[in-house]
């Protein structure tokens, strides 16, 4: 069950993407759309948090609450499936149904795809390590209800909000790479602070400010695998993002999981905190010289030239 939420669904989006936008140079529409998802994701969380603390104090079963909390996300994931059948995108001929893989794109572009997953799995690991626990993060440590928490979730969306819209302000001075590094780097202070402190609003600002740098990037990324790629291989590389994060994300949930129950919350934050450095330094030493700066106006840019 867990795969075709965190793993199925996100790899079918990541292929119906290329077949319904025309322009990916545009990332706006990349940072418009993550910034969409990631908000319908947060009201979701807020509603949910309320709608638990609601049945729970008229029925007295927080389990019964959380029950009709997951039918009704159910029911709206359903619901999806209305929009997603109006859209329209580009018929596919008969060489668009194959995927056209052979050992002589391996051989040439095999060093890009596996330099695009190796970043991808590290930050994916390390999201699954502690994102999803967060709420029982703020419910064990501080003795918080489902509210509360859904509360603290809205605010960061809010930054979250901010970064993605500031994210193509940004990249165009510091170039696409550079400002996914630099985000990522200035999450990490923030990642410390909620591993060790004690005080409750100390832990709701870095949970704030984390979210808001670590989201800032994430559309920024994707935009720079598609200017790297070539027009026909852009469909298999958005699904490789996709597989590649979200396994990395799937297998270290589990291992988050046990972490967590066996040695706290420190030690597993501590771990993320080793992988997100660890994508950092990976994507800024294996695509630092992917991109170029325009002389006269100072604009950073992905050279129209013959991938490698």
């Amino acid at each position: 069950m867990f795969f075709p939420r965190y793993g199925g669904f996100p790899i079918a989006i990541s292929c119906l993407v290329p077949g319904s936008i025309i322009k990916y140079s545009d990332f706006h529409l990349f940072s418009f759309s993550f910034a969409v998802m990631r908000f319908a994701g947060r009201i979701g969380s807020l509603g949910a948090g309320r709608l638990v603390s609601f049945i729970e104090s008229t029925t007295g079963d927080m389990i019964l609450g959380y029950q009709y909390t997951l039918y009704l996300a159910i029911a709206a994931g359903l619901c999806s499936l209305i929009p997603f059948s109006m859209i329209r995108s580009t018929k596919p001929t008969g060489n668009d149904r194959k995927i056209n893989i052979s050992f002589a794109l391996l051989r040439k572009r095999g060093g890009f795809y596996f330099r695009l997953c190796l970043a991808n799995i590290l930050i994916g690991s390390g999201a699954g390590l502690i994102i999803p626990f967060l709420p029982l993060y703020f419910q064990d440590r501080f003795e918080l209800q489902p509210q509360a928490i859904a509360d603290f979730y809205l605010f960061s969306l809010m930054a979250m909000a901010i970064g993605v819209l500031l994210g193509p302000l940004i990249s165009r001075r510091l170039g696409l790479i550079r400002t996914v590094v630099l985000t990522q780097l200035l999450s990490i202070p923030f990642m410390v602070t909620l591993s060790y402190t004690s005080l409750l609003p100390l832990a709701v600002i870095a949970f704030i400010l984390r979210a808001g740098f670590m989201n800032l990037g994430v559309p920024i990324a994707t935009n720079f695998a598609m200017e790297m790629s070539e027009q026909e291989e852009q469909g298999f590389v958005n699904a490789l993002l996709g597989i590649s994060w979200t396994g990395g994300w799937a297998v270290s949930a589990i291992i988050g999981g046990r972490l967590i129950e066996t040695h706290g919350y420190s030690l597993t934050l501590d771990v993320a905190v080793g992988l997100y450095i660890a994508s950092a330094v990976v994507y800024f030493i294996m695509f630092r010289r992917a991109e170029k700066r325009h002389h006269e106006s100072g604009l950073w840019y992905v050279p129209q030239v013959e991938r490698v």
